[in-house]
C-alpha cells in the first residue's frame, strides 16, 4: 500500500472509529438516564462484566490469527487464507458455544459465588440477565474474529462500520421504549444488536465471494492447531487485565447500591482518551515504527522516544483536566432522568482517581507496543501479573476503609506499579529510550498543563457564575468554552517553549515561523 492510500485509509478509519465511539458514549449516557445507578443497573453491569471471561479466548486468537492469515495469503493465495479462516472460525465458534452453554447452565451458582453482597432475589435477577448477556458475549467474540479477518484483507473501512448498526439499534430502543423497569428487555435488544454485527460481516464477505462452510475438516488444519498453541500464553496475559475489573465488580457487589454501575460509568468516561484519542493515533504510528525497527536501530530509538513524548503531551493535560473538572463532566454526561446528584458525586469521585490511572495506562499502552515490536512478550506478561496481584491485594485492603474509592485507588496503585516496572526495563535494562528527551518533555508538559488548567479553572468560575445552572445546553457550552480555553493556553505555552510535539498539529508555514 502506497503512502497516499495508507494515509487515506487510516484517516477514514479514524474518523469512522471516532464517531462510533461518540455514539457509544451517547448510548451509555442514555442507559444512565433510564436506569441510573440502581439495583437494576448494578445487575446489568455485573452480568456483563462476568461475561468478559469469554472474551479472553477470542482476544488471544485475534492477536495470533492476523500474522498467520497474512503469511498464508502471501505465501499461497487468498483462497488458502479463506480456508484457514473458515476452519479457525468454526473452531473458535464451537469453543465459545460450549463455554456459553456451560456458563448459562450454572449461571445462578456463578452469580451467587461472585456476587457476595447480593440478596437471593438479586442473584436470581442477575442470573437471568447473565444468560441473555452470554448471547451478546458470543456475538461480540465472533465479530472480533470477523473484524480481524477484514483487516487482513485490507477491508479497513468496512470493518470499522460494524458497530454502527449495534449502536443505532440500542440507541433507538433507549430513546423510544426504555424505562427504569424494562432492563431485561433492553438486554435482549443489546444481544440482538451484537448479533447484527455478525450478519453485517457475512453480508459483506458474501459480496466478496466468500462462502462459509460448517465442515469440521478445518480442525485438522495444522495452521489452526498451531494458532491454538500460540494463543495459550496470551490467554494468561489477557486474563490478568479482565480479572482486575472483574474483582472490582465482585467487591463492589457488597457495597452500597449503585457501586457497580458507578465503577462502570467512571471507567467509560476515563477510557475516552485511551480508546478514542491515543488508540486512534497509535494505530497510525506503530506500523511505521515497526518498519523502522527492522532497518535502523538508532532511528528506531529516536522514534520510540518521540512516541513516548507524544503520549505525555496528550495524556498529562487530559488527566489533570479530568481530575479538576470531574464533577462537571459527569454532570453533563450522566445527570439526566433517574441519574441523581448523589450518583454524580459517587461517579465523579471515581473519575478523579481513574483519571490519574489513565496517565499510567496510557504509558503502559505505549510501552507495551514497544515490547511487542521487540518480541519481549514476557515483559508484558510479567507486568500484567504484577498489576493483577497488586490490584487484588490493595482492593481487599482499601475497600474496607474507603469503599468504592478504595477500589479506584487499588486500580491506580496497580497501574502505576506496572508503569514503573516497564520504565525500569526500558531505561535501565534495554536502554532503548532517550531518557533526557523524555524528562524534558515531561517538565515542559507539566508547566504548560499547570498554567492552562489554572486559566481554564478561572474561566469556569466566571462562566458558571453567569450561566443558568441545571440547563443542559448551557452546561455543555460551558464545558466546550472551558476546554477550548485550556487547549489554546496549553498550545500557546508549548509554542513559546518551542515544543517538538506541537509540530504534529501545526501547519507547515507556522512550524517554519516557530523554527
Amino acid at each position: 500500500m502506497n503512502k497516499k492510500n495508507f494515509f487515506y485509509n487510516t484517516s477514514i478509519v479514524i474518523i469512522i472509529f471516532s464517531f462510533n465511539k461518540i455514539l457509544g458514549f451517547f448510548r451509555e449516557s442514555l442507559i444512565a438516564a433510564n436506569y441510573g445507578a440502581t439495583d437494576a443497573s448494578d445487575a446489568f453491569y455485573f452480568a456483563m462484566s462476568m461475561t468478559s471471561l469469554i472474551f479472553i479466548i477470542s482476544g488471544a486468537f485475534t492477536q495470533i490469527m492476523k500474522p498467520m492469515i497474512i503469511r498464508i495469503q502471501t505465501e499461497k493465495n487468498i483462497e488458502a487464507g479463506e480456508k484457514f479462516f473458515n476452519g479457525l472460525l468454526n473452531f473458535i465458534g464451537l469453543l465459545m458455544l460450549i463455554g456459553c452453554i456451560v456458563l448459562g447452565i450454572f449461571a445462578k451458582d456463578i452469580i451467587a459465588l461472585f456476587g457476595q453482597g447480593f440478596t437471593i432475589e438479586k442473584i436470581e435477577f442477575t442470573a437471568g440477565i447473565f444468560r441473555i448477556a452470554l448471547l451478546s458475549a458470543y456475538s461480540i467474540s465472533m465479530s472480533t474474529i470477523y473484524a480481524s479477518y477484514f483487516d487482513c484483507r485490507k477491508m479497513f473501512i468496512s470493518s470499522a462500520f460494524d458497530a454502527y448498526f449495534f449502536n443505532i439499534i440500542t440507541i433507538s430502543f433507549l430513546l423510544i421504549f426504555a424505562n427504569s423497569e424494562n432492563i431485561i428487555l433492553f438486554t435482549y435488544v443489546y444481544a440482538f444488536g451484537e448479533f447484527f454485527r455478525i450478519i453485517y460481516f457475512n453480508v459483506i464477505l458474501k459480496k466478496k465471494g466468500y462462502r462459509h462452510s460448517l465442515t469440521v475438516n478445518g480442525f485438522k488444519d495444522p495452521n489452526v492447531r498451531k494458532t491454538g498453541k500460540l494463543a495459550m500464553p496470551l490467554l494468561i496475559g489477557n486474563l490478568s487485565g479482565i480479572v482486575n475489573k472483574l474483582v472490582d465488580r465482585i467487591l463492589a457487589s457488597s457495597l452500597q447500591v449503585g457501586s457497580i454501575s458507578s465503577l462502570h460509568y467512571a471507567d467509560r468516561v476515563t477510557s475516552i482518551f485511551t480508546t478514542l484519542i491515543l488508540g486512534a493515533v497509535m494505530k497510525v504510528v506503530f506500523p511505521s515504527l515497526t518498519e523502522v525497527s527492522l532497518k535502523n536501530k538508532e532511528e528506531y530509538k529516536r522514534k520510540v522516544s518521540q512516541v513516548f513524548n507524544f503520549t505525555l503531551f496528550l495524556a498529562i493535560p487530559v488527566v489533570v483536566a479530568f481530575v479538576v473538572f470531574a464533577s462537571a463532566i459527569v454532570t453533563v454526561i450522566y445527570e439526566h432522568g433517574v441519574f441523581s446528584s448523589s450518583n454524580t458525586k459517587m461517579v465523579a469521585e471515581i473519575v478523579a482517581i481513574y483519571s490519574i490511572s489513565m496517565l499510567f495506562s496510557s504509558m503502559n499502552f505505549t510501552m507495551g507496543k514497544f515490547f511487542y515490536i521487540n518480541k519481549q512478550t514476557k515483559i508484558i506478561l510479567i507486568s500484567g501479573l504484577l498489576g493483577f496481584i497488586l490490584n487484588v491485594t490493595f482492593n481487599l485492603i482499601l475497600v474496607k476503609i474507603y469503599f468504592h474509592i478504595g477500589l479506584a485507588l487499588a486500580t491506580l496503585i496497580a497501574s502505576m506499579s506496572r508503569s514503573l516496572f516497564m520504565m525500569y526495563i526500558l531505561y535501565f535494562k534495554n536502554k532503548s529510550l532517550l531518557f533526557m528527551s523524555n524528562l524534558k518533555c515531561f517538565i515542559r508538559t507539566i508547566i504548560a498543563t499547570a498554567i492552562s488548567i489554572s486559566g481554564a479553572y478561572i474561566v469556569s468560575k466566571w462562566i458558571y457564575s453567569y450561566m443558568f445552572a441545571g440547563i443542559v445546553i448551557n452546561e455543555i457550552l460551558g464545558l466546550i468554552i472551558i476546554g477550548v480555553t485550556g487547549v489554546l493556553i496549553y498550545c500557546g505555552i508549548l509554542y513559546a517553549m518551542k515544543s517538538e510535539e506541537l509540530n504534529y498539529f501545526l501547519p507547515k508555514k507556522i512550524r517554519n515561523i516557530k523554527e
